[in-house]
């Protein structure tokens, strides 16, 4: 079973202000797809449903064996060049940041998360994840 289901990327630094980028991939990273979240409001509430909208769809995709594919016009599918295979054993470290606020009267919260996986591909099964 992987570690995870699927990736999702949320890019709100684009260089025009009225829209998103939002990468998904599933758990092997092999196949991405870029959509873009068009915002003629700024980031409002509608912007946000969307977003999470179409990683909700994405997800239950991928729960069920299905492919990411190209949906609407706009969309981009991106692949990652095979890497050559390595019988070392090697880590990725990954850090999260974020904050949220439910509504004016509340004060900003803060998160961070930090992730390691250690993967040894002489053991396919020896996937270490946390």
């Amino acid at each position: 079973m992987p570690a995870a289901l699927a990736y999702v990327w949320i890019d709100l630094a684009v260089a025009k202000v009225d829209r998103v980028l939002v990468y998904l991939s599933g758990a092997d990273r092999g196949r991405i797809l870029q959509r873009t979240v068009m915002l003629p409001n700024g980031l409002d509430e509608v912007a946000r449903e969307e977003v999470a909208a179409i990683v909700a769809s994405s997800v239950d995709t991928l729960r069920t064996g299905g492919p990411l594919n190209v949906a609407k016009a706009g969309d981009v599918l991106l692949s990652n060049a095979a890497t050559p295979s390595s019988s070392r054993p090697w880590m990725t470290l990954g850090a999260t940041g974020a904050a949220e606020r439910w509504s004016q009267n509340q004060s900003t919260v803060p998160s961070f998360g930090i992730s390691t996986c250690w993967e040894n591909p002489a053991q396919l099964s020896n996937r270490r994840c946390g």
